[in-house]
């Protein structure tokens, strides 16, 4: 039996990653994030069970929780927790990811993404949490 995907809210533990662009070596293209995507599917198959891929427009809110740096003070951390994070990885790059690896998993398209709200914090446990609402 299938769960329902919208209204959920899935955690991926980790630090989030971005989309690493295709390669090409001896005249083929390859994924160089191929296991990344499989083992973000095998994840939320094992916490949220089988899926059956959306077929309708959603919106998807991202929130990605990136590390604070070790070589920061307790005080410096403290004053960063929870608040933007402005520097590198893009959060193009950070979107794009999840998008590719959860196609024709969570959703049957990405071109099913009608809105999209996607942010960026300081945080002390790493995650991407992905929120899959309904248009409406």
């Amino acid at each position: 039996m299938y769960q329902r995907v919208i209204g959920m809210i899935i955690e991926i533990p980790g630090p989030p990653i971005p989309l690493q662009r295709a390669r090409v070596s001896h005249n083929r293209f390859y994924d160089p994030q191929y296991k990344v995507k499989e083992n973000m599917r095998w994840y939320v198959t094992r916490e949220y069970g089988v899926l059956k891929p959306l077929e309708e427009p959603i919106f998807l809110e991202l929130t990605f929780h990136m590390p604070i740096p070790k070589s920061w003070s307790k005080k410096k951390k403290a004053k960063f927790l929870n608040q933007p994070h402005a520097v590198k990885a893009d959060i193009d790059n950070l979107c794009k990811l999840p998008l590719d690896a959860f196609n024709e998993y969570l959703w049957k398209d990405d071109s099913l993404i009608w809105k999209l709200n996607a942010q960026k914090i300081y945080s002390l446990v790493p995650k991407t949490i992905i929120n899959i609402k309904d248009i409406s």
